[in-house]
Order: C-alpha cells, then structure tokens, then sequence
C-alpha cells in the first residue's frame, strides 16, 4: 500500500499504522480500482472540454473539481 493510500485509510479508520496482510492488501486494490476510475472520469471531462476551442486547460480543471463538489 503507498503511503498516501495508507494514510487515508488511517484516517478513515479503516486500518491503523500497525495494519497488514491481506485486509491491506485488498484495501490496495479498492484503492487502485477507484483510482482508475477518477482518472478515466476526469480523462471524460477533459475530452468534453476540448470539443470546445475556446476552453482552456483551466476550464477542464474547473470541471473536475466541481465533480467533487456537486
């Protein structure tokens, strides 16, 4: 598990810094998973910002952070 997905998972309290085994290593997973899946959500949004010639790159990070704020 890298650090940054260990220290949420801390702070969520779903493990704790003396956690292992396969309970992390199938929180790793959930946490590629998800990942992967942000990444390909923002990759769409990107991809509808740009059929437009006059958004900016900063229009597509508009449009990604407001996915998160909904």
């Amino acid at each position: 598990m890298n650090e940054r997905d260990k220290e949420l998972a801390v702070q969520c309290r779903l493990i704790t810094s003396s956690t292992k085994g396969i309970y992390v290593d199938t929180l790793q997973e959930f946490a590629d998973l998800i990942r992967a899946d942000e990444c390909e959500a923002c990759a769409k949004v990107c991809d509808e910002v740009g059929e437009h010639p006059s958004l900016t790159p900063r229009h597509c990070a508009e449009a990604i952070r407001a996915r998160a704020n909904p």
